[in-house]
């Protein structure tokens, strides 16, 4: 805001540069005059500019948060059956099942593995798995070997943890890594073999080798068998086939990956629809403030309209000048934004995220939303010069022109 003034000028100039040969005197004059009146217009960009930023700034955040959660979906949960227990009493399933659902003709791998809920006095609550195969992939945030070497350091006794675990813990990642974990013989530690991505919330993720979970928990079943299909197989026969191998007491749950994946976008839409309310807030704030600080503007040039119209202009052109300027004041507004914008949302995604939740994920640029922020800009200046302009080309000349 502070700069505004300075850049302002900057940007008047290079746009009498670049469009001179093109436009016309209303559009000279309108750069003219943002220029004559820049301690005004200087502190209606600026406001106009930090509104526009916020809405760059969170959609960018929210876009960026998105994408990163269907990434994780697809490398988490990708499989295109989950067939789980849904006993909370008894959670394991039939261990024949993972064998008679690889035998079918559709059926190209399956994972199987389990997973156990454990309070922990050192740790607090945190969910343990252990696969028999873990095809899931990974984004590492540290790790101690290449990702092709984790199953070796997983069976020699290591556990990798995910980063909301870590950050929960204070877990410094780098060779020697340990944390502490109760287990069946009393508190152990743990050397830790990678950290990884992950937006499993309830304390988060640690994944143990089979042999380790028996060992120190006790648990050698199976909770939970991810189903990877043929290429072009047809989900719904096979959900049946698995059906039919269940016998009507067991309390199993059979749904697709594909409706885990909507479920959780909806659960996400819905969460940050206040996003959506913030938006419609930002733009109303936008408008009241332009209408405020336009409507200022032009009472202290009344006399310079009066004069205009005196001179032979006509209400249309008066009102397409005004119109004009605060176009060009919104443009102007939006160009300035995008830095600013684009600063907020760094903030929100590795500074506000990463302390509240624990998790981290990739700044994701979209150049379309930086266009949406300038047309958005531009808009709301031009909906919000609207009625001063109208007004203003409606001056009576002799009230304008009339001296004390």
């Amino acid at each position: 805001s502070l700069l505004a003034p300075f850049f302002i000028q900057s940007m008047i100039r290079a746009l009498e540069w670049i469009i001179r040969p093109f436009s016309s005197i209303l559009g000279r004059m309108a750069m003219g005059n943002i220029v004559r009146a820049l301690s005004r217009t200087s502190v209606l960009i600026a406001s106009l500019m930090v509104v526009v930023s916020v809405y760059i700034g969170v959609d960018t955040m929210t876009q960026s948060f998105r994408q990163s959660i269907i990434d994780w979906v697809d490398g988490h949960i990708g499989a295109d059956i989950h067939v789980s227990s849904a006993d909370t009493l008894k959670r394991s399933i039939d261990p024949l099942l993972v064998e008679k659902i690889e035998q079918l003709p559709a059926v190209k791998t399956v994972s199987a593995y389990n997973i156990h809920r454990i309070l922990s006095r050192s740790s607090g609550e945190i969910h343990i798995f252990s696969y028999l195969k873990d095809l899931s992939v990974k984004e590492w945030t540290w790790a101690a070997g290449p990702p092709e070497k984790m199953d070796t350091l997983l069976a020699d006794g290591q556990v990798l943890v995910s980063e909301i675990f870590a950050r929960k813990h204070g877990i410094t990642p780098g060779p020697g890594a340990t944390v502490l974990l109760d287990t069946g013989k009393g508190p152990v530690s743990f050397g830790i073999a990678g950290i990884f991505r992950d937006f499993f919330m309830g304390g988060g993720r640690v994944i143990v080798s089979r042999s380790v979970m028996r060992e120190f928990w006790g648990y050698d079943d199976i909770t939970s068998i991810q189903v990877f299909l043929k290429k072009d197989r047809n989900i719904r026969p096979v959900q049946k086939q698995i059906r039919s191998m269940i016998s009507p007491e067991e309390m199993v749950k059979i749904i697709s990956g594909r409706d885990i994946k909507a479920n959780i976008l909806a659960v996400f839409n819905k969460t940050f629809i206040i996003t959506s309310a913030l938006q419609i807030l930002t733009a109303i704030v936008a408008l009241t403030g332009i209408l405020n600080s336009v409507m200022a503007l032009l009472f202290e040039r009344t006399r310079e309209f009066g004069i205009l119209r005196a001179c032979g202009a006509q209400q249309s052109q008066l009102v397409r000048l005004l119109l004009t300027e605060c176009g060009l004041c919104g443009l102007i507004a939006g160009v300035m934004a995008f830095p600013l914008g684009g600063f907020l949302a760094w903030v929100l995604i590795h500074v506000i995220n990463q302390r509240s939740f624990g998790w981290s994920y990739e700044f994701i640029f979209n150049p379309l939303i930086f266009l949406q922020a300038a047309g958005f800009a531009c808009l709301a200046a031009v909906v919000a010069g609207i009625y001063p302009a109208v007004s203003a080309g409606r001056t009576d000349i002799s009230t304008a022109l009339r001296m004390e």
